[in-house]
């Protein structure tokens, strides 16, 4: 049901003015679940994540002669945090390596088999970014890391 170009105009204006930080993003959502149900959705209903759930239409950043068009499916931000003991580089059995512990983390984590959705495709599961402390590269054991 693709709107007219002035009313998608005027919400694309309005979306944007909408301050949606990451997990902060339920007021936001709360709004576009109102807006799909002025346009006739009939279930329309924000998680606790403050995603909109239903077959969803959004944005995307190319050219699509103003029609909506699936923007994004979700998203979920996970941190995992390991633990180990500080120890020098150079003595490593006297501590505790906290990556050596994330390590079979991160290899369940990409031998999860994703379920696959019929309208919006493919499930997506990927490692963004690793943190470790003491600050990298200071020839020391890893004694946390996330």
């Amino acid at each position: 049901m693709p709107l007219p170009e002035d009313e998608l105009i005027r919400f694309r204006q309005e979306l944007i003015r909408f301050p949606s930080p990451s997990g902060k993003g339920k007021g936001v959502a709360n709004w576009v679940a109102f807006k799909m149900k002025e346009l006739g959705y009939d279930e329309v209903v924000v998680d606790d994540w403050g995603n909109v759930v239903r077959k969803i239409q959004g944005e995307i950043g190319e050219s699509t002669e103003c029609n909506l068009n699936i923007g994004q499916r979700g998203r979920a931000e996970i941190i995992i945090k390991t633990f180990g003991k500080s120890a020098h580089s150079s003595n490593p059995s006297s501590g505790v390596n906290a990556v050596y512990h994330m390590i079979p983390i991160i290899k369940a984590i990409a031998n999860i088999n994703l379920p696959r959705d019929e309208f919006l495709g493919e499930a997506i599961i990927e490692l963004t970014d690793i943190i470790s402390s003491p600050i990298q590269g200071r020839l020391c054991c890893q004694t946390y890391v996330w």
